[in-house]
């Protein structure tokens, strides 16, 4: 597979597949925590951060329900999810 596609290893040992540039077949029909667990997204912590960008959302919908519920496209629910992705990615957990 590309580079952007190729499964990267996490620190402890499980296999995370990095998050896509664009939505992948049948996106909106995922619920939340599954892509949480497929793109190693931190599923304890996802809605708080959706939150903070004024999106309602809960695990177990699936993206095209959270964006018809905050009257948004599901693309555009991807950037978001993308984008919160990518931030965790870069930070470094100082709370411990």
């Amino acid at each position: 597979p590309p580079a952007d596609q190729a499964t990267e290893t996490m620190n402890d040992g499980t296999l995370n597949t990095p998050f896509p540039d664009k939505p992948p077949f049948r996106f909106g029909s995922r619920t939340l925590a599954w892509v949480c667990g497929e793109y190693g997204i931190d599923a304890a912590s996802i809605d708080r951060e959706l939150a903070g960008f004024a999106i309602n959302a809960k695990s177990e919908w699936s993206i095209k329900r959270i964006a018809e519920e905050n009257d948004m496209e599901t693309a555009a629910l991807f950037e978001v999810i993308r984008e919160v992705s990518l931030n965790r990615g870069q930070q470094l957990d100082v709370r411990n």
